[in-house]
């Protein structure tokens, strides 16, 4: 596995670009397959509070609707339910699924204003 991290500024966000699984052998057979995400997502059992992603300041997650799923700002609702980006269980679920369905990295975006702890954080979440 080799991971690369390309660190560009655009409009006050560092975008990464963090290459799993592949190695650069296998880049000629055809072009890279990345998918854009989004590390961001925050639950009241992991971090203590339910991130603005998930509520947007309307949604209230701790109210279970009648179809047994959380209420949130999603118009579609994760099959994982609503997750945590700093839970290593779901991170190791959500990289495998990529593995699986062949997608061979990720584009990460992060604020500016948290480029150390972002950077801690992409390479101790991706590096499984």
């Amino acid at each position: 596995m080799k991971t690369v991290c390309i660190r560009k500024l655009l409009r006050g966000f560092i975008c990464f670009v963090v290459v799993l699984f592949t190695p650069d052998s296998t880049w000629a057979k055809g072009p890279l397959v990345l998918a854009h995400y989004i590390p961001w997502y925050q639950t009241k059992p992991v971090s203590g509070v339910w991130g603005w992603h998930w509520t947007m300041n309307h949604f209230n997650p701790e109210q279970v609707l009648e179809n047994g799923q959380r209420e949130a700002a999603s118009h579609d609702y994760p099959l994982l339910g609503l997750y945590d980006c700093s839970d290593s269980d779901v991170l190791e679920c959500q990289v495998l699924q990529m593995k699986f369905s062949g997608i061979q990295g990720v584009i990460i975006n992060a604020p500016a204003s948290r480029l150390k702890k972002s950077c801690r954080g992409v390479k101790s979440n991706f590096l499984l």
